[in-house]
Formats: C-alpha cells, structure tokens, sequence
C-alpha cells in the first residue's frame, strides 16, 4: 500500500498536464501513487497521459463522464490506496520536496491535515503573489483549498465526507469540514504549492452562479449540526458574514444581472442564520477597513451607495 495517493482531476489541460505530472513524479520520496481522473476532457489530455502513464508505472488511470471537479476528485478519494491523500489541480505543479515535507511532519505529529505556503503563478512561472496559508486565514475559512494539503484519508471515510457535484465554490463546501473534525492541524512553513493563474478565468465567478454560495453555506452549516460542532460557532458566523453577506453581494453586483430586490433578499437569508454577524469578533480582528466599509453599508442597506462603489469608483476590490 503507498503512503500517499495524490489525485489529479483532468478536463481541458492539454498544455498544462504534463507539467502538472513531471512536478509530481519528480518528488524526492517516492512511496505513493498518482490517481488521475479524466472528467470527460473533450482535448488531447488522455492522449498524453495514457502516453505518461507508459513510463509511469505509479499511475492510475480513470476515465468518467464531464461531472465537474467535485465528482472528479470524489473518484479520485473511492479509488485511493494510500494511508495519506492530497489533491493536485491538473494545471498547477508541486516543488520537489512537496509530498517529503508534508509527509514527515504529518506522521511525525501525529496530525490528521498538513498545509504549506502557495504561490501564484503564470505561464512562464513568474511568480505573481504568494500566501503564506497562516493559522488564522485557514480557521477563518475565507479561501479554503483543498490543493495545499495533505490529509489523512480515514477522515472523508469516517464522516462520509465528499466534495458537492456540479457546485460551485467546492473547496467551501468541503475544506471547512476537514478542518472542524482533525484532531490536529499543522504548517509547514515553505511555499510549496503552486497555483496557475489563469486570468481569464475571472469574470466566470462573476454570473448567475454566485447565488449557489447559499447551497454551499448550508452544507456546512447542516455538517456542523449533524456532528454537534457548536464550538465552531464564530467560525461559522464568521464566513456567513464574509462569503455569504460581503462577498455574494459583491459578486452579484460585479455580475450585473441581478436587482436590488434580489441582492438584499440574498443577504437577508444569510443574516437570518447568523443575526448578530455583524459583531463578529473574528471580523473585527481580521477585516481592513474597506469591508468594515461594505459591512457597514450593507448593515444600513445602502445598497444604491455599494453598488455605485463597486460599478463606477472601482474603489472596492475583493476576490
């Protein structure tokens, strides 16, 4: 049995794949497998890594039809043969000390989640921002991912968790849950991740999909419940506040097809959940002053006044 499994999704990454593969069987430990699930990619993809997989022998290879990244990598967690399991996006390619680093101090702690430090990148490697993936920010559960990570698979086995199928903002939906029932965490403090940026991949988070950041929320809300994870109260309303309230009303803005009406309808259901969030103490540690801004607006529904912030100053920016 391979100590690690390291899923690999695939759909439409004919330039990137291979990369992505050379990152990752140039690791320097070698006991682990690499399950690459094909979502029904309509390129070159299969072609060139069915001929990967020739000299690979450590390569699993899956083909399903196009179910989205969620269904993709719930494939990769099935067919996972290892004690440990990571997730690696088909565009985006690991430093050679990756799996080493988070390996020996997942075992050597006894953790359940090790996390490095990402960059980000572009085509030539330029490296265009960094996270360093602090203690704070990842119990904040502002940007969740779930490709920094290495995890112990008894985890999604034992709580039955899985990443949602064709809905958008699945790494919220899943990450937070991980977190919430490892019984320890730990850094690796290096950036050993690296994440490729594709800038014309912006304006896609920006449509009629954004309102699906409620079904998100709810899953975790109904998870915290179900396990009796009350301790986790301000976390919650933590990211009800700055997922659900700030930053959907921002990109429901940003989309331009959605009425006044609509947007304070969508805020109102996520403060019914969490009526006081606006005290939230984690937010007042945490926010810069621009979203004190926002949430003061929203709080008084000036909305006219947002929305003229985000359109036409261009003042507010927020990813």
């Amino acid at each position: 049995m391979p100590k690690i499994t390291v899923v690999v999704p695939v759909y439409n990454v004919e330039a990137y794949i291979e990369r992505c593969l050379d990152s990752i069987v140039s690791q320097t430990m070698s006991d682990f497998e690499i399950v690459v699930v094909n979502d029904g990619s309509p390129d070159h993809s299969e072609e060139i890594v069915l001929n990967y997989q020739k000299k690979e022998k450590r390569i699993r290879y899956f083909y399903q039809e196009n179910m989205g990244l969620g269904a993709a990598r719930n494939k990769g967690i099935l067919e996972a043969k290892g004690e440990f399991i990571c997730f690696i996006d088909s565009d985006d390619y690991i430093e050679p000390d990756y799996l080493a680093c988070l390996y020996q101090v997942i075992t050597h702690e006894k953790a359940d989640i090790a996390y490095c430090g990402m960059r980000q990148v572009d085509d030539q490697k330029n490296i265009l921002g960094v996270n360093p993936q602090t203690e704070e920010e990842l119990w904040s559960f502002e940007q969740p991912s779930a490709c920094n990570k290495l995890y112990r698979l008894s985890l999604f086995k034992d709580y039955q968790i899985t990443f949602p199928v064709k809905l958008y903002y699945e790494d919220l939906a899943t990450i937070p849950k991980l977190l919430m029932v490892s019984k320890k965490n730990v850094r690796v403090d290096k950036y050993l991740y690296n994440y490729y940026f594709n800038e014309g991949s912006i304006t896609k988070s920006y449509g009629k999909r954004v309102v699906e950041m409620k079904k998100v929320l709810q899953i975790l809300e109904d998870f915290v419940k179900a396990n009796h994870l009350e301790a986790y109260h301000e976390n919650m309303e933590y990211v009800y506040l700055y997922a659900g309230v700030i930053n959907t009303s921002f990109r429901m803005i940003m989309a331009r097809c959605f009425s006044k009406k609509e947007i304070v309808e969508m805020i109102r259901h996520f403060e019914s959940v969490y009526p006081h969030c606006y005290q939230n103490q984690m937010a007042k540690k945490r926010f810069p002053l621009k979203y004190k801004v926002i949430a003061f607006l929203i709080r008084h529904r000036m909305i006219t006044v947002y929305r003229w912030m985000v359109l036409l100053r261009g003042k507010v920016q927020h990813g």
